[in-house]
C-alpha cells in the first residue's frame, strides 16, 4: 500500500512548545504540511475558512470542557469534519479516566511528550485510519450512485447474449464502458464493493420470465380461417 502523505495543525499557546512540536511533527516524513496557531478559537476560524487538515493536534492542558466544545464545532466544519483529533499532554498525564473519557467524547488518540518517533508514528497511524475511513465512505457513495446502471448493463449485455442479437458487441462494449469507473474502487475497497454488490443483487425487484401462453387470438383465427 503507498505511503499516507499528511497535513497538520498544532495548537498551542506557548510559541516556543509550539515551535518545538512542529519540528517534532515534521520529522516524521509522512507530515508535509504542518501549521501552528496559539488557540482554540483561532484554530476554529481557521478551520471554518475551508483549510483542511488530516490531523489536528490539540493542548492537553486545556480543559475538558474547551477542549470538548472545540472538537463539536470544529467537526461540523469544512475543514475539520474529516480530521484526526489528537491530544497532545505530557507523560506524567496519562491519567486512564481522563484519557477514557477523551476517547469517549470522540477524540482519536493521545500524543504524548517527549515526542518520540514512535509517538509520532502513532499519531501518523491514527490520522491515515481516519483519512482512510472518510475515503472510504465517499468511495461507497461513488459505488451506490454507479452500481445501478452497471447491473442495468449487464442485464442488457446478457439478454442480447441469449438472443443472439445483432447488437451484442453494442452491449458488450456498454457494459465494459460502465464498469471501467468502479475497478479502481473494488480494487481499493473490495469489502465496500461486495457488500454493496450482494445489497443490489438482494433487494432487486425479479425479472419476469416471458413465458408461452399459447397462440394469440389473431394466430388462432387465422389457423380457424385457413382450415375452413
Amino acid at each position: 500500500m503507498s505511503i499516507e502523505y499528511l497535513s497538520a495543525l498544532v495548537i498551542e499557546p506557548n510559541s516556543t512548545k509550539r515551535g518545538y512540536l512542529w519540528q517534532a511533527t515534521r520529522s516524521e516524513p509522512r507530515f508535509y504540511r504542518v501549521n501552528g496557531t496559539k488557540s482554540l478559537p483561532d484554530a476554529l476560524e481557521i478551520l471554518k475558512e475551508g483549510k483542511k487538515f488530516d490531523v489536528i493536534l490539540l493542548p492537553g492542558h486545556e480543559e475538558n470542557k474547551s477542549l470538548e466544545h472545540f472538537l463539536l464545532e470544529a467537526k461540523k466544519t469544512t475543514g475539520g469534519i474529516e480530521s484526526a483529533y489528537v491530544i497532545v499532554t505530557t507523560a506524567g498525564e496519562k491519567d486512564r479516566e481522563r484519557i477514557a473519557n477523551f476517547l469517549l467524547s470522540g477524540f482519536d488518540g493521545f500524543l504524548f511528550s517527549p515526542y518520540s518517533v514512535n509517538n509520532l508514528k502513532d499519531v501518523a497511524v491514527i490520522a491515515a485510519k481516519v483519512k482512510r475511513k472518510f475515503e472510504s465512505q465517499r468511495k461507497k457513495a461513488a459505488l451506490q450512485i454507479l452500481l445501478p446502471s452497471i447491473s442495468q448493463s449487464l442485464d442488457n449485455y446478457a439478454l442480447a447474449l441469449q438472443n443472439k442479437s445483432t447488437n451484442l458487441e453494442e452491449k458488450k462494449k456498454e457494459f465494459k464502458d460502465s464498469v471501467e469507473p468502479i475497478e479502481e474502487i473494488a480494487l481499493e475497497f473490495p469489502i465496500e464493493y461486495l457488500d454493496l454488490i450482494t445489497e443490489i443483487f438482494e433487494t432487486a425487484s425479479p425479472r419476469e420470465i416471458p413465458s408461452y401462453r399459447g397462440a394469440s387470438q389473431r394466430v388462432k383465427a387465422k389457423l380457424s380461417n385457413k382450415k375452413k
